[in-house]
């Protein structure tokens, strides 16, 4: 595997959250997957950096598994990692709010999904919690 990619070159993506910034990632990642472009402002050339990104699921506790008519779309986290063979799953973008970051991100990472999460608070552990390795 090389960076992001499994190893047939893929990336497939989950969003966790999907409220304000989930949508503004899912925008971005369609952009990237139908029109091979990304918006002007992004620093780096995101379509040649991940040229094969797959959008492979979606996690807000608002959906309900009855109303998920978009088979991408899981009510939890627990939904994702248990299908996540079925997708290829191997990166992940943390939209939900951000007091649950550390506890997702610890949880993507311990299932070896790379993860991209934005801490704007300081975890009192020093960024460790009991049972850490």
């Amino acid at each position: 595997m090389d960076g992001l990619q499994d190893s047939h070159g893929r990336t497939a993506l989950a969003i966790i959250g999907h409220g304000y910034m989930g949508r503004i990632y899912q925008k971005a990642c369609d952009g990237l997957i139908r029109e091979k472009r990304c918006e002007p402002y992004y620093k780096f050339g995101l379509p040649e950096l991940l040229p094969s990104l797959t959008l492979c699921a979606v996690a807000d506790p608002l959906y309900g598994r009855d109303e998920t008519a978009d088979p991408r779309r899981y009510p939890s986290l627990e939904g994702i990692l248990e299908q996540r063979a079925h997708c290829g799953l191997n990166a992940a973008v943390i939209a939900s709010p951000i007091a649950t970051h550390y506890d997702v991100a610890g949880r993507l990472i311990r299932n070896k999904i790379h993860t991209l999460t934005a801490c704007t608070q300081s975890d009192p552990g020093g960024g460790r919690r009991e049972g850490d390795t």
